[in-house]
């Protein structure tokens, strides 16, 4: 199984939202555009470093899922980087190495799940792919962005801990402070989402 990011919307990250909130909860004034930038950096790199970390997606993206093979008959394939909100492609090589696009009507998306969940629709069973072919199946999907919702208060508050802490301690080398009882805790809050 592979996931690859292939977009990332950064842009909705900075503008609004949690992004605003990191530079009042540092003090920074919006206009000092300098101070601004290195913040919106950090910020940014501490997003990832979250999302990562705990395999969930807060920036809205998209995303592909490639596998070896479908499941046997039924049995759902789990789509990693939660939330997952919407299929955008979903095809597979048949037998004969023709790239095949399933229909909604194929199968079932349940993005309520996490991970989310794509099964064959009732009745149907997973189809035969590519024999010995690396990544026959792909799922194209968006994942993140939390429709709206407000982020898990647990990343929003380690997000806004690892910039005030790599912006105060800018000058030092080094990731994360990993040995901070506060970050440990707050990454096992959200390995749990």
């Amino acid at each position: 199984m592979t996931v690859t990011i292939v977009s990332q919307d950064e842009i909705v990250c900075t503008s609004v939202g949690p992004y605003v909130e990191v530079l009042r909860y540092l003090g920074i004034n919006y206009h000092d555009w300098e101070q601004t930038m290195i913040v919106r950096d950090l910020f940014l790199a501490a997003v990832n470093l979250i999302q990562d970390a705990c395999s969930i997606q807060l920036l809205e993206a998209e995303a592909y899922l490639r596998l070896d093979e479908f499941p046997n008959g039924q049995e759902p394939i789990e789509i990693p980087r939660p939330p997952v909100t919407e299929i955008l492609e979903f095809s597979y090589r048949d037998q004969s190495g023709s790239l095949v696009t399933l229909s909604e009507s194929d199968y079932q998306f349940d993005g309520d799940s996490q991970p989310a969940r794509l099964a064959p629709a009732p009745g149907k069973v997973w189809p035969v792919t590519q024999r010995n072919a690396l990544n026959p199946v792909s799922v194209k999907f968006k994942c993140g962005g939390y429709e709206g919702h407000p982020w898990p208060p647990s990343a929003k508050r380690l997000a806004y801990y690892l910039t005030g802490y790599w912006y105060e301690n800018r000058l030092q080398t080094g990731n994360a402070p990993s040995a901070d009882p506060f970050y440990e805790q707050q990454l096992s809050l959200l390995r749990w989402i």
